[in-house]
């Protein structure tokens, strides 16, 4: 069960965030409704989409690549307030993957058919304070094997939970596809299944972000388009290790070290004022600070 309240926040969130959405049904945000087939009366609440690639997205030739960023996807929502709702959102989410990824389900929006999407995503009212549960809020985030070292985040005990039990299910849903032999086309073998949260960072002085991330076993990838990012900026500190006429030579906290142009950084004080050695503030390009997020980590 989901409200219009958790439609028209997520909605939102996403359109803030530089995507086209689309709801299930018609509705009082004048936003356009897709269409599907082959699913019941059962579908996502939202399609969302990059207009950047709305080519490659409705083109049945087009074979897309492992994702590095969303272009688009379903989010199935519900409020997030009782667990019993989260777990239909679990299994509701997994059976759309399921059909879509083996052409049982077609889905449309301005009579196009989706041909390309990257994720099928589980959403809450909650997912933008970095949980899907509200129960959550009464417990202390813990850090992911694995993830939260590389990407700076932790989450909450029944929001994992939940991710786990949708990387069962999808498991689950791909040893059925090929225990039946049923045919996964070549534009759909990438497509991925998650849910879809905000940060909750390991460093406590970082503020917990409004945009959303989402969480697919190892992979943790910003939901924001270039175009909504390419006139931003993200803060961090580095250490100025060297520095020449038009680049500094740095060190961040994850101990990568590499040059960086002064052209295209903000530093928090006069160059001339920093210390070889010395941690300072910088603020880097959103498409910049993604481009190298070995070295930075995501915040």
């Amino acid at each position: 069960m989901e409200t219009i309240n958790t439609t028209e926040i997520v909605s939102k969130d996403l359109i803030q965030l530089g995507y086209k959405v689309a709801t299930n049904k018609k509705n009082t945000l004048d936003l356009p409704q897709f269409h599907s087939k082959g699913v019941g009366n059962s579908v996502p609440d939202l399609f969302f989409w990059n207009s950047t690639f709305e080519k490659e997205i409705f083109d049945s030739k087009f074979l897309p690549n492992q994702h590095k960023e969303i272009r688009a996807g379903f989010i199935e929502l519900k409020t997030g307030d009782h667990i019993g709702e989260l777990i239909d959102g679990v299994l509701q989410i997994s059976r759309y993957y399921g059909y879509y990824i083996t052409n049982k389900a077609i889905f449309s929006i301005y009579d196009k058919q989706i041909h390309n999407v990257d994720v099928f995503l589980l959403g809450t009212t909650w997912s933008r304070t970095g949980m899907l549960y509200k129960g959550d809020e009464v417990y202390e985030p813990k850090p992911i094997a694995y993830m939260s070292d590389r990407h700076n985040f932790m989450v909450p005990p029944y929001t994992h939970m939940l991710h786990s039990l949708l990387r069962k299910f999808k498991k689950m849903e791909r040893f059925h596809i090929r225990n039946t032999k049923i045919y996964i086309p070549a534009n759909k073998l990438n497509v991925d299944l998650g849910v879809v949260i905000s940060k909750i960072p390991m460093d406590d002085n970082t503020k917990i972000s409004d945009e959303y991330y989402a969480w697919m076993g190892n992979s943790y990838l910003p939901i924001f388009t270039k175009a909504n990012g390419s006139s931003e900026c993200i803060e961090t500190k580095v250490r100025i290790l060297f520095k020449t006429e038009k680049a500094i030579y740095i060190e961040t906290k994850y101990q990568k070290q590499n040059w960086l142009p002064k052209s295209q950084i903000k530093l928090a004080k006069d160059i001339n004022d920093i210390k070889i050695g010395e941690w300072t503030t910088i603020k880097v390009p959103v498409w910049l600070y993604f481009k190298k997020i070995d070295m930075f980590g995501i915040i």
